[in-house]
């Protein structure tokens, strides 16, 4: 048997088996060269990475990435090679290149699916027509470089006659000697005349606004620095004052050694930002002239600006107003509240509800706020409008009230124009039987009873016409067939042209008075006990008749009886048995 020795050299280690005599300088090689083998796998899909990342235009990025898998797997075989020197984790050597070589047959049947599908040969005609599309780009770049000094100068002028129907003008800046040229469009863009003026940079200077001087200065900068391309928007004043808002772009052009030497640029008239700009003046105007409170407000409930119906309403000036947080004038305004608030508004984006609002004198009014999130700039900022609603809540009261007044305990009925029934209170049905589901689009002749002839609801309506309302007694007919007697009061609701669109009925049952009107009329002509006319009734009833006898000429009778000893039984025997006997 060989000697066996460890890595140090000592005898008792068995690396990789124990079939071999391993030396030091055999054992050095090995881990050596395994990791060398394992630095240079490692690094492989590394740079297939980078390759991979800066390669945007890769039809095929996957492939890259199964290749620099299948390398690290082999590069991980090595290292288990190394480790097991040491370790003997011989079973996890073997599973890790079994994996490895699972994907390396996978990798190489991919690949021997994949290639041929990416990189596909050409035929004949392929190469044929291509060969052709060379010929053609290249017969095309002889003749350009033919052209002869008339074409460039048509081409100028169609250069010239586009930029000038598109008003856009075209400048040209030498960075080393500094000289603007511009063309005519770029003098009329900036409403001056060449001849006015020295130069361009006369134009230029005194034309541009004071506030953009120092933007547009640091955008040429930025695009000399090679920082980003020139591109901007500006303002220009003309010299009867009037603000024109015009847009740049522009390249810088580099010589041989990329040194910056020029740029060539272009202006044109930015319409669409003044017309945004007028739009936005016009929004103004008619927020202004809104009859509603407009507010804008920061996220920490700071006024930025209001309008001034906002300051017509509240009492405050727009100096006591702007700055001041919402406290100023909403009366339940607190940190935690307007916290709450601005959470549900960004959640929403819209929200309206109702609040208060307060005076300067102190005096609360209630409001209809429409609040809406904006952000600008990457502020976050709410547009709110506030309407008084003070009228409304009035109305609102009013209707409860009238709604309150409608379910009392009177009978209630309103009908339409043509008398159809709209709606009735909880008191007609108890004073007719009939519910709402029942009597609601019917017409209130229903009710009629019968004991009333055409010439009464003449009579009625004669009065209802002329007056507006009627009231009177009226029998009418209950669900359940009985005839009652009402009190009946009917007005006339007309509209602000006179005309008429609804009654309303109030219906008093007058049942129990009609019944007290019979007993009182009972004991006032009539004797309780034989309930034969008394003494009242019989001299009316007498003199009726004298009357009637006088008139007609005729003759009339009076009989008188008596009841001899009546007085006896009532002594002797009582008033009881003299009732009885008479």
């Amino acid at each position: 048997m060989p000697t066996l020795i460890n890595f140090f050299g000592a005898n008792g280690f068995t690396p990789h088996g124990y079939c071999l005599a391993w030396s030091s300088a055999l054992l050095w090689l090995h881990v050596l060269s395994d990791a060398f083998i394992v630095l240079a796998y490692y690094s492989i899909p590394l740079t297939l990475v980078y390759f991979v990342r800066q390669r945007k235009d890769l039809p095929y990025p996957w492939l890259f990435s199964m290749f620099g898998l299948f390398i690290l797997a082999c590069g991980t075989t090595h290292l288990f090679s190394m480790i097991t020197i040491w370790v003997p984790l011989y079973w996890l050597d073997g599973i890790i290149k079994a994996i490895t070589a699972i994907v390396s047959v996978a990798s190489a049947a991919l690949m021997f699916w994949v290639i041929p599908r990416a990189l596909l040969l050409r035929s004949p005609a392929q190469l044929e027509a291509e060969v052709q599309e060379k010929t053609q780009s290249l017969a095309l770049s002889i003749a350009k470089q033919k052209f002869t000094a008339e074409s460039l100068r048509i081409s100028e002028e169609r250069l010239k006659i586009a930029t000038d129907s598109g008003q856009v003008g075209i400048w040209d800046l030498d960075l080393q000697t500094n000289e603007l040229i511009w063309d005519d469009t770029m003098f009329a863009l900036y409403g001056a005349r060449r001849e006015d003026f020295s130069g361009a940079f006369d134009v230029w200077s005194t034309r541009q606004h004071p506030e953009d001087r120092a933007a547009i200065e640091a955008a040429v900068q930025d695009a000399i620095s090679g920082i980003r391309e020139f591109e901007t928007e500006f303002r220009i004043i003309w010299p009867d004052n009037e603000v024109h808002y015009i847009k740049g772009h522009a390249r810088v052009i580099m010589d041989s050694a990329g040194k910056p030497v020029r740029m060539i640029g272009t202006n044109w008239d930015n319409k669409a930002h003044a017309l945004a700009k007028q739009q936005l003046q016009l929004a103004q105007v008619a927020i202004n002239k809104s009859r509603s409170a407009f507010f804008w407000l920061n996220q920490e409930g700071e006024i930025a600006d209001v309008n001034d119906y906002a300051c017509k309403s509240l009492g405050y000036s727009r100096e006591e107003l702007i700055g001041e947080d919402v406290g100023v004038f909403d009366p339940d305004f607190s940190a935690t509240a307007w916290s709450k608030f601005w959470i549900a508004l960004k959640k929403e984006v819209i929200l309206v509800f109702e609040s208060r609002h307060r005076r300067k004198d102190g005096t609360v009014f209630p409001v209809e706020i429409t609040a809406n999130y904006v952000t600008i700039n990457g502020e976050e900022y709410s547009f709110a409008f506030s309407h008084d609603i003070s009228e409304r809540k009035q109305a609102e009261e009013r209707l409860r009230i009238a709604a309150t007044a409608f379910e009392s305990q009177q009978a209630m009925v309103i009908t339409d124009a043509d008398t159809v029934i709209l709606q009735i209170n909880s008191a007609f049905t108890d004073a007719t039987g009939y519910i709402a589901e029942e009597a609601v689009g019917r017409k209130m002749n229903m009710f009629q009873s019968g004991r009333h002839d055409d010439a009464f609801y003449v009579a009625m309506w004669e009065s209802i016409n002329r007056t507006g309302t009627w009231q009177g007694e009226i029998w009418d007919r209950h669900k359940n067939g009985e005839i009652k007697p009402k009190w009946l009061t009917i007005t006339a609701v007309k509209n602000a042209d006179g005309v008429v669109t609804h009654y309303v009925g109030t219906h008093i049952d007058i049942t129990a008075r009609k019944l007290a009107e019979e007993e009182i009329k009972l004991l006032a002509f009539y004797d309780p006990l034989t309930q034969l006319a008394n003494r009242r009734l019989l001299k009316e009833r007498l003199k009726h008749s004298i009357d009637m006898a006088k008139r007609d000429g005729k003759q009339m009778a009076l009989l008188m009886l008596d009841l001899d000893r009546f007085k006896a039984v009532n002594d002797s025997l009582g008033h009881l048995a003299g009732d009885e006997l008479l």
